[in-house]
């Protein structure tokens, strides 16, 4: 589910409800399982481009999302240039009073991760600036403020985003909630909208399997009409090295001997087959 951000959101609601789950909890793993029947296949291409100049993270909450909880969901994506290198989808801690909270929470998240790619690239000589895309007009404005004002409730801990933006260590910027791809991992989208994120992260849905993909020998002589894998596997024997090193081990002291027979760590596997059709 860490790789696919189309159901990123749904399988963080089914683990949630891992530790005490209820009869009714079964529907969600049921309803996710129905739809990668439908969509078993999930591409990512990373097309070649030139090195960027920027990375950027898009964030988006889902306000009291949680019925039972009224927890917020914090959702976004990282890009560095046209390739997509994150997604999460978390629930938040604590419960947020209004939605600018909430939001603001979410951006928090996404500027850490961003400050946190800049900081590995720098490591490797790459230096680029950094922007953080919300649709959240409310919190850009508790950022872009200096302290809390009349909101005195808020955690302490997510003014050091005013400290970041004030030195301009990155730009933070609106987007329009419909082009916002992080609301993918906030919330349940219709097929139309989830694919049309998709498609601005480079990702895309498919079917069948990949030409590269692996072929289980097992099923491949199945399907061919025999049992050959179940008689050629009958022709191995596994030896281990004390069965012919206990003889002489045992004039050399009967205690090695013993323990030799006991340690059955090392083995070999030994052809009985004709040699034509050694593997």
């Amino acid at each position: 589910a860490q790789d696919r951000a189309n159901i990123q959101y749904a399988c963080k609601e089914a683990s949630r409800r891992m530790s005490s789950s209820r009869e009714a909890d079964w529907l969600m793993p049921k309803r996710i399982a129905r739809y990668l029947l439908g969509a078993p296949r999930f591409e990512q291409k990373f097309v070649w481009q030139d090195e960027p100049a920027q990375a950027d993270a898009y964030t988006d909450s889902d306000w009291a999302g949680c019925r039972s909880t009224c927890r917020s969901t914090s959702g976004g994506a990282l890009k560095f240039g046209k390739h997509c290198l994150k997604t999460w989808s978390s629930t938040q801690a604590t419960v947020a009073l209004p939605s600018a909270e909430a939001e603001l929470c979410a951006l928090t998240t996404g500027a850490s991760q961003v400050l946190g790619l800049m900081s590995l690239l720098e490591d490797f000589g790459v230096v680029v600036s950094a922007s953080v895309r919300t649709h959240a007009r409310a919190a850009i404005g508790i950022v872009r403020r200096a302290g809390l004002g009349k909101l005195r409730h808020l955690n302490v801990r997510y003014l050091w985003l005013q400290d970041k933006v004030r030195e301009e260590d990155f730009e933070l910027l609106k987007v329009p909630g419909l082009a916002n791809p992080a609301d993918l991992m906030t919330k349940h989208l219709s097929r139309v909208d989830a694919d049309m994120h998709l498609a601005s992260l480079g990702m895309h849905l498919g079917s069948g399997r990949a030409v590269t993909a692996l072929t289980l020998g097992k099923l491949a002589t199945k399907r061919a009409g025999g049992h050959e894998a179940t008689r050629r596997s009958n022709m191995f024997t596994t030896v281990h090295p004390s069965d012919f090193l206990s003889r002489n081990l045992w004039d050399f002291h009967p205690w090695l001997a013993i323990s030799s027979r006991l340690d059955k760590t090392a083995w070999r596997t030994t052809w009985h087959g004709p040699s034509s059709e050694r593997p």
